[in-house]
């Protein structure tokens, strides 16, 4: 099952839920309500998250209202009161702003972690340094050790194989004297 098929599938369900609420809300068209009474009927899922939705909103409907006491606004209001409500100027802002950060340390630990980050950084290179063997030295070693093959280079270039090498190799039992056909 591929990850896409959940993704192409759920904006499906969600507008299947928004238009199941609208249609119990009594907020559908004619048409649109009518093709979802046909759905309903023949869709037996949808039909239980219907079923699910209106037990729900009963039970909703059935708890009692809460309003919020009179003093529970003044206090409200008497707070809202007491913030200041004027427009800062950008000066102001920008002051208050460094401040804050000053005071708060925010800029204070940003800056230690920026020193840490730096520091574990150059340590880790520096390390990488000294424990790296130089790869450089090792392929000059190895070319010194087959000077001789690389000198005749030229000369290996032209050979097609080393199946070729072995068809005009010497056959053991003839005398290296020995004249051949």
């Amino acid at each position: 099952m591929s990850k896409d098929q959940p993704q192409t599938t759920k904006p499906d369900v969600e507008d299947e839920l928004a238009d199941l609420v609208a249609y119990l809300d009594g907020e559908m068209d004619e048409p649109s309500a009518e093709l979802m009474e046909r759905r309903l009927t023949s869709d037996n899922p949808l039909r239980q998250r219907a079923d699910a939705l209106d037990v729900t909103w009963q039970l909703l409907d059935s708890l009692e209202d809460v309003g919020a006491s009179g003093e529970f606004a003044q206090k409200t209001l008497s707070s809202l009161e007491t913030i200041e409500t004027t427009p800062d100027s950008p000066q102001d802002f920008g002051t208050r702003f460094k401040r804050a950060l000053f005071q708060s340390g925010v800029l204070h630990n940003a800056i230690g972690w920026l020193v840490l980050a730096f520091l574990l950084a150059s340590l880790g290179l520096t390390i990488g340094r000294l424990t790296a063997r130089p790869q450089r030295a090792n392929d000059d070693v190895q070319m010194l050790q087959q000077l001789p093959l690389l000198k005749h280079y030229h000369q290996y270039r032209l050979l097609p194989d080393a199946d070729f090498l072995q068809d005009v190799s010497l056959p053991a039992e003839v005398d290296p004297g020995e004249e051949l056909p």
